[in-house]
């Protein structure tokens, strides 16, 4: 009789409760909840952050647009929202894009909006997502460096039997301040066979692959974003129009901050660093560029960037 009970996965996962509560111990996706909670209470100051941001556009597997800029977020106190400004910026394309051509799908720009870089990074959807979903459990261990310092490593672990497109990843918390310094959530290369076509509207939509990369760090007691990578994927049909693949990336590297500013209200309003065309004193993208692009990406910008 007690092994059937334990059978039942809800009944289980009741009785564990049970032993969290009598032992004093936190269910763990509990736990995890507090800390993001925590962590979208310390945008405590009107802050400036300084940084390089780019974005890569493909189409069936074939580069199209490049752009980047040196971009500054006032982010507001309390909710991560920001105004943001392009104080230097460059948009590339491929040969074969015709911007007078709007029915032509290599002239498609970022599905991502560079205002909302920021902003997403601090409410750390990507993990509550998974923290709802019972096809996910979360495994802790403490890890040390070879300085002694020591770190919460927490495993993101999709249901292997699951028949969904499932995600994994690692969330990387400070055990004394409760920071998460950082986190990463992408697709499980076991469950992308699970992905299938879905019908939205009068298109027909399938994801390839996604990535949410975040890292954050303390300076001076204020909890600020040092980096933010997108990347997705997905292949759309629509009548004779489109039947294509695309992806998507987008970078952003924090390199100074400010407090206590003025939010400015000259921002940017358009979507993408594409849109804003191209216009720089200096080659930005050689200095601030903290991470190299791949062998191909290079390739790509230096052959188009020389037009």
């Amino acid at each position: 009789m007690f092994f059937d009970f334990l059978s039942q996965r809800e009944d289980c996962i009741l009785l564990l409760k049970e032993f969290y509560n009598y032992f004093g111990v936190e269910d763990y996706k509990d736990y995890l909840k507090r800390i993001i909670k925590l962590s979208n209470n310390k945008i405590d100051k009107n802050t400036l952050l300084k940084g390089y941001c780019r974005e890569l556009v493909k189409v069936d597997n074939q580069y199209t647009k490049y752009s980047d800029a040196l971009v500054e977020y006032y982010v507001k106190k309390g909710n991560g929202k920001s105004n943001l400004v392009l104080t230097q910026h460059r948009a590339l394309k491929s040969d074969k894009i015709d911007d007078e051509d709007d029915s032509k799908v290599d002239g498609i720009n970022s599905v991502y909006k560079v205002k909302d870089y920021v902003k997403d990074a601090y409410k750390f959807d990507a993990i509550n997502r998974l923290l709802n979903d019972d096809d996910y459990d979360f495994e802790r261990k403490i890890k040390k460096e070879a300085n002694g310092a020591e770190y919460e490593y927490v495993s993101i672990i999709p249901n292997e039997n699951s028949d969904r497109l499932l995600n994994k990843g690692y969330i990387i918390i400070d055990p004394k301040s409760k920071n998460i310094l950082e986190f990463k959530v992408y697709s499980s290369d076991s469950h992308l066979k699970n992905s299938r076509i879905i019908n939205i509207l009068i298109a027909k939509v399938k994801i390839t692959h996604e990535l949410t990369w975040s890292k954050f760090k303390m300076v001076n007691n204020q909890y600020l974003l040092i980096y933010n990578k997108k990347q997705f994927g997905l292949y759309i049909r629509m009548g004779k129009k489109i039947d294509n693949t695309f992806d998507f990336s987008s970078d952003l590297f924090i390199y100074e901050y400010q407090n206590n500013v003025e939010i400015t209200k000259n921002e940017y309003t358009k979507n993408t660093i594409y849109q804003s065309g191209t216009s720089y004193n200096e080659e930005f993208w050689k200095k601030y560029n903290a991470f190299p692009l791949s062998e191909n990406e290079q390739k790509f910008v230096d052959a188009v960037g020389k037009k």
